[in-house]
C-alpha cells in the first residue's frame, strides 16, 4: 500500500544525494505538488458530499490531510519560500488577511488567492490541514463555528492554485 510518509522519507534521501541546488528544489516541488493534489482531492470529496454526514459518519477523512512536506521542509531546514523562489517569508498579517478574505466567501476571494505568493498559499493551506486534523483527533468537528465547508473550500482553492503554478514553472 502507498504510504506518503515513506515516500517523503525517500524524497529526503534523494534530496540529500542531489548535487545541483535547482535539482534539489525541483524534487521538493514535485513532492509538494503530489501532496497538494492529494489534499485537494480530499477537500473536494468533503465539499461535494453532505458535509454534516461526512463529519458525523466518516470523520477520519479529515485526519487524512497530509502535511508531511511541511515536516520535511522543517527537518531539512529549507523554507518554503526558497523552494518556490519567493522573495520574502509569508508574513503573519498577510496570512490573517487571506483567512479573513476566504472566510467572507465573496465572489473575488479566488482572485484574491491568486494574487498571493506560492509560499503564502502553501503556509495557509498547511495550517488549515493541521487544524482539521487536530479537530478530527479531538472529535471536535461538529462545533458549528468551525465552518467545515468554508475551510475545505479554502484548502481546495489554495491547493488548486498552487498546483497550477508549480506545474507551469516546470
Amino acid at each position: 500500500m502507498f504510504n506518503l510518509s515513506d515516500t517523503f522519507r525517500l524524497i529526503a534521501e534523494r534530496f540529500d544525494k542531489a548535487t545541483d541546488q535547482t535539482e534539489r528544489y525541483q524534487i521538493l516541488r514535485y513532492a509538494i505538488i503530489a501532496e497538494s493534489r492529494s489534499n485537494n482531492d480530499i477537500a473536494n470529496i468533503v465539499v461535494n458530499g453532505d458535509i454534516n454526514e461526512v463529519a458525523n459518519r466518516y470523520p477520519a477523512i479529515f485526519g487524512q490531510f497530509s502535511t508531511s512536506t511541511a515536516d520535511l521542509l522543517l527537518s531539512i531546514g529549507v523554507p518554503a519560500k526558497t523552494v518556490f523562489g519567493d522573495k520574502d517569508f509569508p508574513k503573519e498579517k498577510d496570512l490573517e488577511q487571506i483567512d479573513e478574505e476566504a472566510e467572507k466567501g465573496d465572489k473575488g476571494w479566488e482572485a484574491f488567492f491568486e494574487q498571493k505568493t506560492s509560499s503564502e498559499l502553501y503556509e495557509f493551506y498547511i495550517r488549515k490541514c493541521n487544524l482539521l486534523k487536530s479537530l478530527c483527533n479531538a472529535n471536535a468537528l461538529s462545533i458549528p463555528q468551525i465552518r467545515l465547508t468554508t475551510r475545505c473550500n479554502n484548502i481546495a482553492t489554495a491547493t488548486r492554485i498552487l498546483c497550477i503554478r508549480l506545474t507551469q514553472n516546470e
